[in-house]
């Protein structure tokens, strides 16, 4: 399987000027396609989660920090981007 599995970046914060603290993304990859099935923080916490189905992304769910769940769906052919998503469901998950 190849493919990227981690990312890491550093942005320079203009205001402090400083190195903001590095920000690793790692990338879980199903061992059936290869493609990239959900991302993961530093943490190991999931950010994102996508749902493939002919050749391309129809839906992305994103696990924000908050712990608020925000499902995007992708209605045209293609890989889902921000901009192409049409419908977007926010649900809030409550601890108990």
């Amino acid at each position: 399987m190849r493919g990227e599995a981690k990312r890491s970046q550093r942005v320079w914060d203009g205001e402090q000027e400083e190195w903001e603290d590095w920000d690793h993304v790692y990338f879980l990859r199903s061992s059936v396609t290869g493609g990239v099935v959900s991302e993961a923080t530093k943490t190991g916490k999931k950010r994102y989660t996508y749902v493939a189905a002919g050749g391309g992304v129809v839906a992305r769910q994103e696990l924000t920090d908050t712990d608020t769940q925000i499902v995007g769906w992708q209605m045209t052919k293609g890989r889902l981007s921000e901009k192409d998503s049409l419908i977007q469901i926010a649900v809030r998950t409550f601890k108990p």
